[in-house]
């Protein structure tokens, strides 16, 4: 196990068979301690091969409490980072795909000759991309960035699912920006199955103002769904309305964030990794979010509603997406690939 004595990190070996230490060898610091982990958690059995093609995302989403969040930051490669309680920040989650390198690896799920359509024979495993895209960050210093698996995205095994994750300060954006650069110049698609959430900072608010920006939020989901392909309107795991503090998340607004992170999450924008319309929408969510409860309008159903609430450039915005959305406006700049696909 891993465990904290004297600020030193004191790690004990887990009992393993000759193969399984001949395999641990060769591993990463990270991979070492995330290979450590699961013997601590729920999984008992850990087979170096499927450890080998599955990476440590998959292994490390099974683990809970202190031990996780202490590994997670590890195999990051980020120093544990606090923000400012002054600071407002936004935390974002980029679901997209990424086409795998040719790479020397074999696959468990065809022949050795590889003619399954879905086989992943002859790309990198999931564990090599996720270190190469780690060595990304660390070289143009993009700070408090995450890096897992989602398996709730639907793409061929030649393609790495993922979710990044990037901490915003909203004194500078430039972080946002360098992550999204480096998804563009590595071709990072999105496609129907993929979202985009963004965790508002909650940390200053109690449970009853919380519960009062939601409504806000509440309130505004007639026009912000229309800002969406209908794909994210009508979808399981973005279900219109604002959740319970200890219900389900997969809502369009969802408070149970709130106990885990201290953030209030908004899931209902389509999958991107376009900084200009991320940043917009963050902008748009902030301007509603700051705005004072007891004078928001009753329920908004036009943009004009929210004048006064958001600035005029973000509700010019918010018509043209409006409008490409609803069949009456064909632009150029909004028919690029993360729309195409996403719509």
């Amino acid at each position: 196990m891993i465990k904290i004595e004297n600020q030193k990190m004191i790690v004990e070996l887990p009992k393993m068979d000759n193969r399984q230490q001949l395999f641990f060898k060769n591993l990463s610091l990270s991979e070492k301690l995330t290979y450590i982990e699961t013997f601590n958690g729920k999984r008992k059995h850990i087979y170096p091969n499927r450890f080998k093609r599955t990476g440590p995302d998959k292994l490390a989403g099974r683990q809970v409490g202190h031990y996780a969040r202490m590994m997670n930051s590890l195999c990051d490669g980020n120093k544990t980072f606090n923000p400012k309680q002054s600071d407002f920040h936004f935390g974002v989650e980029i679901e997209c795909f990424i086409p795998k390198n040719e790479g020397d690896e074999s696959c468990d799920y065809c022949n050795e000759e590889g003619d399954s359509e879905e086989c992943s024979c002859g790309y990198e495993t999931d564990n090599q991309i996720r270190n190469r895209f780690l060595k990304h960050l660390t070289t143009r210093k993009i700070k408090n960035v995450s890096i897992k698996y989602d398996g709730s995205i639907q793409c061929s095994r030649s393609n790495w699912a993922v979710e990044f994750t990037v901490l915003v300060n909203t004194k500078d954006w430039s972080n946002l920006k360098k992550l999204c650069e480096l998804l563009a110049e590595n071709n990072a698609k999105v496609n129907k199955t993929c979202g985009l959430h963004v965790h508002l900072d909650a940390r200053t608010l109690d449970k009853k103002t919380l519960r009062q920006k939601a409504r806000n939020f509440g309130k505004s989901l007639g026009v912000l769904k229309l800002m969406v392909p209908e794909s994210r309107r009508i979808n399981t795991y973005c279900q219109m309305g604002v959740s319970k503090l200890n219900g389900t998340r997969y809502y369009a607004v969802n408070l149970t964030s709130y106990s885990k992170y201290k953030t209030l999450e908004v899931r209902l924008h389509s999958g991107t990794t376009n900084f200009e319309k991320i940043y917009n929408w963050c902008t748009i969510l902030k301007s509603i979010y700051d705005a004072p409860v007891k004078t928001f309008p009753k329920i908004v159903v036009d943009v004009n509603d929210l004048s006064g609430i958001v600035n005029e450039n973000n509700l010019e915005y918010m018509q043209q997406r409006i409008d490409y959305f609803n069949g009456n406006l064909t632009m150029s700049q909004y028919s690029d690939n993360d729309l195409a696909t996403a719509a």
